[in-house]
C-alpha cells in the first residue's frame, strides 16, 4: 500500500493523473454527444486499465519532477540524460520523456474527450477549467460564439465572482444579431447575476457595409495579487473545447509593486499597451484598459498580434478614430515589424514558412506576395520580399471522414473551393492554388500507413485525428551545424487569424511601412501571440503546482484532489532565469514536441518544445490527396459507421446561442 503523504507534491500529481486521466474510457463508438445534454457525457473508469497503467509507470525514474532543479527547463531537455533515458522511459510510461508536459509551456494544446482511453493524446494539455479557475474577482472574456450554460457548468468559479463582462460581436442580419445578444443577456442573469455577480454583455461595434467579423478568443482574470492572460483558439462551445485541436496560451503576471520597484521590460511593456490598446479599440471595456496597467508583464515570453477593422488605414470602432495612426500597430505590418526587429537563430538555413489555419478567404496573387512578405520578414537581412517555400496545412477529405468525429469534424474547417482559386488582379484571371504547397494535417497515407518519419512523429500523438479548430503560423529551417537534421523553429504565432485579408489586413496605397501614403485595410477583430527564442530568452517556466483538469465537468475529480481536499490553483508563472557567469542568457532553441528529444549542444543551453498537433516538416499532398471543402460531395462511411448524408443540420436549442450542428 502507498502512503501518499510520503510522497511529494509534484509526485500525488503524477498519481492523480494515472487514476483519474488516464484510465477513463473514451465515448462509445457511434454515440452522438451532440445531441446529449452536456451532464449526461461523463468519462467511467476501467479498473483493469487503471492496474495496467499502473504497472507500466515507473514513477521513480522522473527525476525532473523532483521540483529540485535550478533551472527545470535544463533538466527537462536540454542534456544528454533525457535523450539516453528515452526508450527506456517509453517502454516504462515515458515518465521520463514527457516530464517537460506538465511544466508551463510557451502554449498549450486543449484535452479532447475522446482521449480519455489512454490518455496518451492528453498529456501536458488544458481544459477550460484549467484557465478558469481559483479565486478570481474579475472576468474579462471575448468571443463569437458563446455557450453561457456550459461554460458555467464547466467553470463554476465564474459564480463567485463580482464582475464579469462579456464582449461578443455577430455578423447576421440585424434581428437575428438582437436576439442572439438578449439570448445571451437573459443566459448570463439565469447562470451568473443570480449568484451576485453584476455582468455586462456588450456586442462590439462593427463596421457597416463589410464582412467584418468579431472573432478573438480571450480571457483576463484579476485576481488580488494576478492577472491571468489567456488567448486562445477556441469559442466557448463543449465541442470546440472538447473535440477539436486548439492551442492555449496562458500566462500568469504580479501585481505592481507599490514602491514602482519592479523590473521593467521592452516586452513587457509592449504587452501592457497591447492588451489596453485591443481592449480600448472594443470601446466597451474601457474599465479594463486601467485594470490591465496595474500589473507588471516584465516575463511576457511572447509579444501580441491583434487586428481592429479599420477603414482605408485609419483605424476606427464605430465613429471613434482612437487607436493608433501607425501602420504597425495592427494585422501582418504589426507581425512584419516584430520579425524585422529579431533576428534569425544563429547557423540556420534552409528555411520554410508554415499557414495552418482552419479558414481561408477570397485570395489574390498581389496579397499572397504582400503577407508572405511580413512572414517572411526577419532582422537578419533588411530586404522585404516573399522569398521562402511556403507551406499551407489543411486537412485532406480522407482526414476528415476518418477523424473521431466522422463527417461532422469537418464543419469547423471552411475552405470552400473557391478559396483555393487564386486572382490575378493584373489581367483578371483565376488559377488554382500551386499544388505544391498543400500539405497534409496528419501522419498517415490515404491507406492507413504512417508516412511520417519517426523523428517528426507530433508529441503528444495521436492529435491528428481529432479535426483542427487551430490556426498556427510558424517560421523553421535546419542548423548548418551539427550531423542530425532537425528542424528548428525561428518563431511561431498561435490565435486566431486564419488566413484571409479581412483577418491580417491588406495594405492601401504603399506596399512598405516606409511610404507615406500607405494605409492598412483591415476588417475583423483578431487576436493572437507570436513567440521566439527572442522573447523566451532569459525566462524559466515554474514547475506544476496543482492537477490539470482532462476530465470533463461531471467527474468525480472536477472538483478536488483524489484525497478530498481543495485542490490548489495552478500556477502559471514564468520567472527570470540566472545568467551565465558572463552576465547575458543564452538563447534558447525552439522545436517541435516529437517523440525523440532534441540533444542540445551543451548544458546550458535550453531546448523549449512546443505542441504542434501536425509534423513538422508537415507532408505535402500525394496525387491521391483531395483537400476538404464544405461544398464538395463527400461520399463513403466516416468513423461513425455514417455517410455524410445521415447527418443533418439542426438547430440545437440547449445553449445561450441557439447554434447549428451537423
Amino acid at each position: 500500500m502507498l502512503h501518499t503523504d510520503s510522497l511529494s507534491s509534484l509526485q500525488r500529481t503524477a498519481l492523480w493523473l494515472l487514476k483519474h486521466v488516464l484510465g477513463s474510457e473514451s465515448e462509445e463508438e457511434g454515440a452522438c454527444v451532440e445531441e446529449e445534454s452536456y451532464d449526461s457525457v461523463v468519462q467511467r473508469r476501467t479498473p483493469t486499465d487503471q492496474r495496467r497503467i499502473s504497472a507500466e509507470i515507473d514513477l521513480t525514474r522522473d527525476d525532473a519532477h523532483d521540483g529540485t532543479a535550478e533551472n527545470p527547463q535544463d533538466l527537462t531537455q536540454d542534456d544528454d540524460a533525457p535523450a539516453k533515458r528515452a526508450e527506456p522511459a517509453r517502454k516504462k510510461g515515458r515518465a521520463s520523456e514527457t516530464a517537460w508536459l506538465w511544466r508551463c509551456q510557451p502554449f498549450y494544446l486543449n484535452a479532447i474527450v475522446n482521449y480519455g482511453g489512454d490518455g496518451e493524446g492528453n498529456e501536458g494539455c488544458l481544459s477550460i477549467r484549467d484557465v478558469i479557475d481559483g479565486p478570481a474577482e474579475e472576468m474579462l472574456i471575448c468571443c463569437m460564439r458563446f455557450d453561457l450554460p456550459w461554460l458555467v457548468s464547466e467553470c463554476p468559479v465564474m459564480q463567485t465572482m463580482r464582475h464579469i463582462t462579456i464582449l461578443t460581436g455577430d455578423t447576421h442580419n440585424m434581428p437575428r444579431r438582437i436576439l442572439r445578444l438578449e439570448s445571451l443577456r437573459r443566459s448570463a442573469d439565469d447562470m451568473l447575476a443570480s449568484s451576485g455577480a453584476t455582468v455586462a454583455v456588450e456586442a462590439v461595434p462593427l463596421p457597416k457595409g463589410t464582412h467584418s467579423t468579431f472573432h478573438p478568443k480571450l480571457i483576463l482574470l484579476a485576481y488580488a495579487d494576478r492577472i491571468r492572460v489567456c488567448i486562445t483558439s477556441a469559442n466557448f462551445l463543449y465541442d470546440e473545447w472538447w473535440k477539436k485541436n486548439q492551442t492555449v496560451y496562458v500566462q500568469d503576471f504580479p501585481r505592481k509593486q507599490e514602491d514602482g520597484a519592479e523590473l521593467r521590460s521592452s516586452l513587457g511593456e509592449d504587452m501592457e499597451d497591447q492588451l489596453s490598446a485591443f481592449i480600448g479599440a472594443t470601446t466597451k471595456a474601457d474599465d479594463w484598459c486601467d485594470k490591465i496597467k496595474a500589473f507588471d508583464y516584465s516575463t511576457a515570453i511572447g509579444q501580441i498580434v491583434a487586428s481592429v477593422p479599420s477603414v482605408e488605414g485609419n483605424h476606427v470602432c464605430s465613429n471613434k478614430t482612437v487607436v493608433g495612426p501607425s501602420v504597425n500597430r495592427w494585422g501582418h505590418m504589426r507581425l512584419r515589424h516584430l520579425l524585422r526587429h529579431q533576428a534569425d537563430p544563429q547557423n540556420m538555413a534552409d528555411f520554410s514558412v508554415v499557414c495552418q489555419v482552419s479558414s481561408i478567404g477570397s485570395l489574390d496573387a498581389d496579397w499572397i506576395e504582400e503577407f508572405l512578405s511580413s512572414l517572411c520578414s526577419s532582422g537578419s537581412h533588411p530586404q522585404i520580399k516573399a522569398d521562402i517555400p511556403w507551406q499551407l496545412v489543411l486537412p485532406t477529405e480522407h482526414e476528415v471522414r476518418t477523424s473521431l468525429e466522422g463527417w461532422p469534424g469537418g464543419s469547423s474547417i471552411k475552405v470552400a473551393r473557391e478559396s483555393l482559386q487564386i486572382a490575378d488582379k493584373a489581367d483578371k484571371s483565376e488559377r488554382d492554388l500551386p499544388r505544391g504547397a498543400l500539405h497534409r494535417w496528419g501522419t498517415h497515407d490515404v491507406d492507413g500507413r504512417q508516412v511520417c518519419e519517426e523523428a517528426a512523429i507530433p508529441y503528444p500523438p495521436g492529435r491528428s485525428s481529432s479535426c483542427p479548430h487551430l490556426k498556427t503560423f510558424l517560421k523553421y529551417g535546419y542548423r548548418s551545424t551539427g550531423s542530425a537534421r532537425r528542424p528548428e523553429v525561428a518563431w511561431v504565432y498561435v490565435g486566431s487569424h486564419n488566413l484571409s485579408k479581412a483577418a491580417w489586413g491588406e495594405l492601401k496605397g504603399g506596399k512598405d511601412e516606409m511610404d507615406k501614403d500607405n494605409g492598412l485595410y483591415v476588417k475583423s477583430y483578431e487576436l493572437g501571440i507570436l513567440i521566439s527564442p527572442h522573447t523566451l530568452r532569459g525566462l524559466t517556466p515554474p514547475p506544476p503546482r496543482a492537477t490539470p483538469h482532462t476530465q470533463p465537468a461531471g467527474s468525480s475529480s472536477s472538483t478536488g484532489s483524489s484525497s478530498g481536499a481543495p485542490r490548489p490553483m495552478r500556477s502559471f508563472m514564468w520567472r527570470k532565469s540566472e545568467p551565465l557567469q558572463t552576465g547575458s542568457h543564452p538563447v534558447p532553441r525552439l522545436y517541435a514536441a516529437t517523440a525523440r528529444c532534441p540533444t542540445a549542444p551543451h548544458a546550458r543551453v535550453p531546448l523549449v518544445r512546443v505542441p504542434l498537433p501536425y509534423p513538422l516538416p508537415p507532408l505535402p499532398y500525394s496525387p491521391r490527396d483531395k483537400v476538404w471543402m464544405t461544398n464538395s460531395r463527400h461520399t463513403g462511411r466516416d468513423s461513425r459507421g455514417k455517410t455524410c448524408a445521415d447527418y443533418k443540420w439542426k438547430v440545437v436549442t440547449r445553449t445561450g446561442f441557439s447554434r447549428a450542428e451537423f
